[in-house]
């Protein structure tokens, strides 16, 4: 499913608060200056350790990879984090994968594409939700997937502006004693946002 971020926080809590003993709620955000979410290998490493970390113990296969990488000074590649990751999941009943800002993920050389397609192919028992705005590439991706948009009214957009802007101290001082141009600053912020 794809959807747009406004709700992103409220879902992966509702979930975290929802789930079952034997199930899951894993949650990467996509940030394209953290170089944690770079590439698939990094967002599914991120996924295992999430996994493993709610855990009372790590697995005997799982901790011969880790000292078998620690000797040599390197990391898992990308086989090795999906064949673990499947491993790790199939304990579970299910599996609630939230990544979210995915249109920060880099989509250098195919990247987003070869994260998508190994997403595709987890267990069943996996529930994915993706975030991102809107871009043709990421629709052509997961063409086959529903779609929810969301969109903010202009009035949430005012209402979000009208309490942030007394927070703003250099911006406060700009409208402060300027009605007219606070208004002019709060309908030019709602024009470009165009309901993200």
């Amino acid at each position: 499913m794809l959807i747009y971020p406004v709700y992103r926080s409220i879902v992966v809590d509702s979930l975290g608060h929802s789930i079952a003993e034997h199930q899951a709620v894993l949650y990467v955000f996509c940030n394209h200056k953290d170089p944690k979410t770079k590439d698939a290998e990094s967002i599914f490493a991120s996924l295992l350790q999430q996994l493993f970390q709610n855990r009372p113990f790590v697995s005997k296969e799982l901790d011969l990879l880790y000292r078998f990488h620690v000797r040599r000074r390197t990391r898992p590649n990308l086989s090795e984090w999906l064949h673990h990751l499947r491993t790790e999941i199939a304990l579970y009943s299910s599996v609630f994968v939230v990544i979210d800002a995915m249109d920060e993920f880099s989509d250098v050389a195919g990247a987003r594409e070869d994260l998508f397609t190994e997403l595709k192919r987890l267990p069943p028992n996996v529930h994915l939700l993706v975030t991102a705005r809107p871009l043709p590439t990421l629709e052509s991706d997961i063409p086959d997937r529903s779609r929810v948009e969301i969109l903010a009214r202009d009035e949430d957009i005012r209402s979000y502006l009208e309490v942030r802007i007394p927070n703003e101290s250099r911006l406060l001082r700009q409208v402060k004693s300027d009605p007219a141009f606070r208004e002019m600053v709060i309908s030019h912020v709602i024009g470009a946002a165009k309901g993200m």
